[in-house]
């Protein structure tokens, strides 16, 4: 079964950093399989919104680390489908 890629963002909970916060990640998945990915930036829980996976509107740098989070999701995704189009003409 040959799925889509999908390109979320996620608070890395697993990691503390010295900080105290959590690094932002990409998490790249495809056919059962993830990636994780840095994004540089890191946010304390208390700031970020687990279900809507992005920082609260009370969050001091909130349009920074959307614009962020915005600009490499859109990178990622563009880079799936290069992959896909160079698949799909090497098929036919």
């Amino acid at each position: 079964m040959n799925r889509e890629a999908t390109v979320s963002v996620i608070l890395f909970k697993g990691k503390t950093l010295a900080n105290g916060e959590h690094p932002i990640m990409l998490r790249v998945s495809k056919n059962g399989k993830r990636k994780h990915l840095s994004l540089g930036i890191s946010c304390d829980v208390k700031y970020w919104d687990i279900e809507k996976q992005c920082p609260k509107r009370n969050h001091p740098n909130r349009l920074l680390i959307e614009e962020i989070i915005h600009q490499k999701k859109s990178e990622y995704r563009e880079k799936i489908l290069e992959l896909k189009i160079k698949h799909t003409l090497l098929k036919n």
